[in-house]
Parts: structure tokens; C-alpha cells; sequence
């Protein structure tokens, strides 16, 4: 998977309660961004979300005609995740609709049942993800 800082969202983003993502991508700006391709949400868990209670949390893209996303629209909403699946190194996918965006895309963090005590998120638009297989070492081949 390549990433493109200017398709970034979060990096490492403190999560406790809802809110938007760090960044704001600008479509104006990021020209052809997988013209042709399916799009992904990839978003990365860093510390692990913890709770007192059982929080959930959602990853909503939004996209409006105004960087302020005072009037922002859901795109993709992925419902709400329990915080036990959201462990540390965990990494979520989620194929974008092929809706007509407007020019600026975000990434909303919708906490329920919360606050979190803990979490962190990265995410970021790819035209591909990172899909393989991890197996254990050690082993010899013949």
C-alpha cells in the first residue's frame, strides 16, 4: 500500500470523545485521487481504545463544499465498533461509495456509550490496502 500525505486524515489522533479528524482533504487540491479505481478508508489503530463502560465507536466520511464542515454529509458510516475490537495494531478497511463527493472529505469519530479513556487512530484514502497474511517465523523451508 502506498500512502499520499495529502490523503491522510489522522495520524495517531488522541480519540476520547466525538470528533472530526485532524486533517481535511481538499479534492480540489488532491487531483485524481484513484480516477478510475475503487477507493478505501484504511484507518489504524495505535493505543487500543479503553473504557470504563462499553464504548463504541463509529467512523463516519463526510464530505461538504466548505473546509469547515459546518453542513457536512455522511458518506460511509461503518456503525459502531466496540471498543474489544479495538485493540492496538488492529486495522480497519472500508470501501468508499462511489457517491459525488464534494470538494472537501473528512473523517468523523462518533464515541457512544463513552468516553473512551484511551485510543488513537491513523487513517488515510488508498487506492489499495494493505491485505496480506502475517505468519509466525522460525520456521525452515526444505
Amino acid at each position: 500500500m502506498i500512502l499520499d500525505k495529502t490523503l491522510e486524515l489522522s495520524l495517531a489522533q488522541a480519540v476520547t470523545a466525538t470528533a472530526p479528524s485532524t486533517n481535511v482533504i481538499d479534492i480540489a487540491a488532491a487531483r485524481n485521487i484513484g480516477a478510475g479505481e475503487d477507493l478505501f478508508l484504511y484507518i489504524r489503530v495505535g493505543a487500543a481504545a479503553t473504557a470504563a463502560g462499553a464504548a463504541t465507536v463509529s467512523f463516519q466520511v463526510q464530505t461538504d463544499s466548505s473546509p469547515a464542515m459546518g453542513t457536512a454529509v455522511t458518506v460511509l458510516d461503518s456503525g459502531a465498533i466496540p471498543k474489544a475490537s479495538l485493540g492496538s495494531n488492529t486495522a480497519l478497511k472500508f470501501k468508499l461509495p462511489s457517491a459525488a463527493f464534494k470538494q472537501y472529505l473528512a473523517l468523523n469519530y462518533l464515541v457512544a456509550t463513552g468516553p473512551l479513556t484511551a485510543g488513537d487512530f491513523s487513517a488515510w484514502i488508498a487506492t489499495d490496502v494493505q491485505d496480506n497474511a502475517t505468519y509466525a517465523g522460525g520456521f525452515t523451508v526444505n
